[in-house]
């Protein structure tokens, strides 16, 4: 038995954050998958801008789940993100925390002084006395916590650890992120494998040669193929990534149209192993809501002269083993062969009938 080869970490679950004053209490619970080997830190990153730029925390190694991050503005809304790294290398991004706007710590309370009356003499002769005032103490009120800012919008080029998010699956396309009561299709349309859902989110993968399904249902892909991807029904002018796993590899990201629509060209990397992947598509919807659509694929050996890229352990009449041409056809030569075969044949029997009955006329002198 083979020991299973040791990768990176799955992401963590989404990171819980709590305002306290210039501060943010921040904690997670480690991967359910660790890829095989122990967490050894965990990179802490935070955003003032709504996920727009990071800025990564000074918080030394460790592997504690919770941290306090201090030293922010009070006022201001905070979004943070936590990836768990191992001995293999850094692991998935997790999704962004909640926002989470720190208090403002009390400042210097602020003296005013009262301005010192005037008393108006009552008679000449009377000396004026006068009022010393007593200087007045007005406190600087803290603000009030603040009750939750905007969402931040998700970051959709970034492997999406979907663990926490409402799945919605048929046959081997499954979509994460959709509403309750959502329905998804998964099936071959026009020779591309086609996942929709009741949003009208729509992914088509094909390939040059058609896709292919095995038994199991799943297209069929061999290391090296170029496959194209198109989308449509996303947030207009909002990026989106392509995945493949297990091991988390980007194969491409792009932005989506005036009309919410993408599309582009993969590549199998030749670093990918035979057997059981994932595609994922990570995108936004058009209310700013992470969709996460997933396919799963069989992968097999990059194609040679020799091979068949018809594709896999698939259900059609090619995998019989009858010399075919791809479509279920005799190839072109066989078939002039045998006529010209049929034509030699039909010219011998003329000839033997030709003798034979010239043989039968004959008389002895």
């Amino acid at each position: 038995v083979s020991a299973k080869p040791t990768t990176v970490p799955r992401a963590v679950a989404t990171p819980s954050a709590t305002a306290g004053t210039d501060s943010v209490a921040l904690s997670w619970s480690a991967p359910t998958d660790d890829g095989g080997s122990a967490i050894t830190d965990y990179v802490i990153e935070y955003s003032s801008d709504g996920g727009d730029t990071w800025q990564t925390v000074s918080d030394g190694v460790s592997t504690a789940t919770t941290v306090s991050v201090s030293n922010l503005t009070g006022g201001r809304s905070y979004i943070f993100r936590v990836t768990p790294v191992n001995t293999v290398g850094t692991g998935v991004v997790s999704i962004a925390s909640n926002a989470s706007t720190p208090i403002a710590a009390a400042a210097a309370p602020v003296t005013t002084p009262v301005t010192q009356p005037v008393l108006t003499p009552q008679t000449p002769a009377a000396p004026i006395a006068k009022s010393i005032a007593t200087p007045v103490t007005k406190p600087v009120k803290k603000p009030k916590k603040s009750q939750g800012g905007a969402a931040a919008v998700p970051d959709a080029t970034v492997a999406v650890d979907n663990s926490a998010l409402t799945p919605v699956n048929d046959g081997a396309g499954t979509v994460f992120g959709v509403p309750e009561k959502s329905w998804v299709t998964a099936q071959v349309e026009d020779g591309a494998y086609t996942v929709r859902t009741s949003e009208k989110l729509v992914v088509r993968i094909s390939l040059k040669s058609g896709i292919k399904l095995n038994l199991r249902g799943m297209p069929v892909f061999r290391i090296g193929d170029t496959f194209d991807v198109s989308v449509s029904g996303l947030m207009p002018d909002s990026d989106a990534s392509v995945w493949i796993f297990s091991t988390p590899t980007l194969l491409g990201e792009g932005t989506a149209d005036a009309s919410g629509a993408l599309s582009g060209a993969y590549r199998i990397p030749m670093s990918v192993t035979t057997g059981d992947h994932t595609v994922q598509l990570n995108g936004l919807a058009p209310d700013g809501t992470l969709r996460s659509a997933e396919v799963k694929i069989e992968v097999l050996p990059a194609a040679t002269d020799d091979t068949d890229t018809t594709g896999g352990s698939t259900d059609d009449d090619s995998a019989s083993g009858s010399p075919t041409d791809g479509n279920g056809s005799l190839p072109t030569g066989l078939i002039l062969m045998a006529a010209f075969a049929g034509l030699i044949l039909a010219a011998g029997l003329v000839l033997y009938r030709r003798r034979r009955s010239t043989a039968g006329t004959r008389t002895d002198d």
